[in-house]
């Protein structure tokens, strides 16, 4: 029975991570084919709960767009996500089934760097962190599943404003 449990437990498990891996590229996706636009980061959270709809978002503890590093998949300028100040912040709401904005307002969409051959352009990145509901308790407790994704934006023409 323990190894039956096992293999169910597991299931379950990796059906929750490829969800949350699966919603994670699918927000970068459409941040990155947003730039310099107002709702890029509402967009990318909006896709992200169609995309993971095999999950119980509630359960979502963490939902950050961010201005990333291309080398380190960070917040540019910070190791996490305590102190960013290009980073949007968002949070389940079960009363209207949408991700909420909670925090970050610095990064401004005009701001963004677009420029098709500037290799100076900047990238975006999504975290997802899942909190997984063991179902028997008896092989894991609850844990956090984490993914997070880092895209460089769309170019823009240079006959249209990229930076």
């Amino acid at each position: 029975m323990l190894l039956v449990f096992g293999i169910i437990e597991f299931g379950l498990m990796f059906k929750d991570y490829l969800a949350v891996v699966s919603s994670v590229r699918a927000g970068a996706r459409i941040a990155s084919a947003e730039p310099r636009n107002l709702n890029f980061a509402t967009d990318a959270a909006a896709q992200i709960a169609r995309e993971g709809a095999a999950l119980d978002l509630a359960n979502v503890s963490e939902l950050w767009v961010y201005k990333a590093n291309k080398s380190t998949g960070t917040p540019v300028g910070f190791s996490d996500f305590s102190n960013c100040t290009t980073c949007v912040k968002f949070k389940w709401d079960t009363s209207t089934k949408k991700f909420v904005q909670i925090a970050g307002t610095n990064w401004d969409y005009t701001t963004q760097n677009a420029c098709a051959g500037d290799p100076a352009h900047d990238s975006i990145g999504v975290y997802v962190k899942y909190r997984h509901p063991s179902v028997t308790s008896l092989i894991v407790k609850d844990f956090d599943l984490q993914s997070s994704t880092v895209m460089s934006f769309e170019p823009q023409p240079q006959t249209s404003p990229c930076k």
